[in-house]
Formats: structure tokens, C-alpha cells, sequence
């Protein structure tokens, strides 16, 4: 028998599906475990904890047309820092409405009550509505958190993280790039334009997501 190697993300991947699998039984939910893929992948520009991405996978053998399977990913930079239980109980309420064809999030990024809703239901706690991520802020509830026990959640095999890469900052660099996720319309600003009132809006799709 060949030694599992120790630096291997197999077991991060195998627990992540395994609280997602436990959640939906838990929880009543109508979408099921086949139909996700797990995925550790860089943040990169989003700055995100995570993120879940409808029908980005297909099977090799597939029928032309069949629904894809969808994306469930943990970003490697936060494995650590972050209580990974947590991200996935968030991603796994879009998964959720996503099944039954409610609409939880525009741009991207803006979640709306919809989504609130549904983590609520998964045992999170929503942050009140920001100007750029509206319900997108989430922790856990009591409820989330017994259910993580019950579970016997392994936090501690989270136990590695990928380094961010840090950007220097340009010389004199003052304005904030935004873009609008729909139709990649671009305007530049403050921050303290962003603090005090918020993304600017497209002229079509409302409101743009600030670069970071």
C-alpha cells in the first residue's frame, strides 16, 4: 500500500464534501451531493472566502444538453484563517436556490433577501445589507454551529493555506477601478467616495463592483 502523502488537499476535499453531504440530509434540501463538485482554488482578484458557480462541470459521457454539475469552491489563501464549516454552509444556499430557481445574487456579488432566507435556514447568521455585497456577509448562527458539532466537524484539517500574493501599490495611486460584472462597463473613483456612498452604477445593469 502506497503512503498517502501528508501534503495532500484530498482529505480538505473529502471532509468538505462530507459536511455538504451531512448538511443536505440535515437540513431537508432538494439538491443533492452528485450534483456538486468541490474545488480549492486561488481567490484571486475577488477576494473572496468562496464562491459557488451553477453548472461548471460536465461528465466526460454527458448527453448533449444534460445539466452540468456545480461548482462549490474554497479559497486557498482563507483554508486557514477562516472557519471553512462556515463558507460552506453559505455556498451550499446558493446551491440550494439555484435548484429551485430562485434568483439569490446579481452582478455576482449583490445578495439579496432571497439568499438571506436560505442561510438563515442553514444556520447562519446574516450581516446587516452592505452597499457592495448586500446579505453576502454571513457567520454562524447557534444552529449552524450544532449542526458543525454534530457533525464532528475537522476544522484542524484545514491546516494549511496558500499565501496571498501582495501587490505594491503604484506611486500616487488614488482611485478605485469599478466594473460592471454584466457588460464589463468601467469607471474609476475614491475610496472615500466608496466608504461615504457606495459603488457607482452602470447605466444598465446598477450597481459595479469595486477592484481590489
Amino acid at each position: 500500500m502506497s503512503k498517502i502523502n501528508s501534503a495532500s488537499i484530498t482529505p480538505v476535499i473529502a471532509e468538505s464534501e462530507r459536511v455538504l453531504s451531512e448538511a443536505i440530509k440535515y437540513f431537508g434540501l432538494k439538491v443533492t451531493p452528485e450534483q456538486i463538485r468541490v474545488t480549492i482554488q486561488s481567490s484571486g482578484r475577488r477576494a473572496a472566502l468562496g464562491w459557488f458557480a451553477p453548472e461548471y462541470w460536465r461528465k466526460a459521457k454527458a448527453k448533449k444538453g444534460s445539466p452540468g454539475l456545480h461548482e462549490i469552491n474554497l479559497c486557498a489563501e482563507y483554508l486557514q484563517a477562516h472557519n471553512m464549516g462556515e463558507t460552506l454552509l453559505h455556498e451550499l444556499a446558493h446551491a440550494e436556490n439555484n435548484i429551485l430557481g430562485i434568483r439569490d445574487c446579481s452582478g455576482g456579488r449583490m445578495h439579496n433577501r432571497k439568499f438571506k432566507d436560505m442561510a438563515e435556514k442553514l444556520g447562519l447568521e446574516v450581516k446587516p445589507r452592505n452597499k457592495s455585497v448586500g446579505f453576502g456577509y454571513t457567520d454562524l448562527a447557534k444552529p449552524g454551529e450544532e449542526f458543525l458539532s454534530k457533525i464532528k466537524f475537522n476544522r484542524e484539517i484545514f491546516d494549511a493555506h496558500r499565501g496571498a500574493a501582495t501587490k505594491k501599490a503604484k506611486p500616487g495611486s488614488r482611485l478605485r477601478k469599478c466594473e460592471c460584472s454584466e457588460c464589463g462597463y468601467v469607471c474609476r473613483t475614491t475610496q472615500k467616495w466608496l466608504d461615504d456612498v457606495g459603488a457607482p452604477h452602470c447605466p444598465e445593469h446598477g450597481e459595479m463592483v469595486a477592484d481590489v
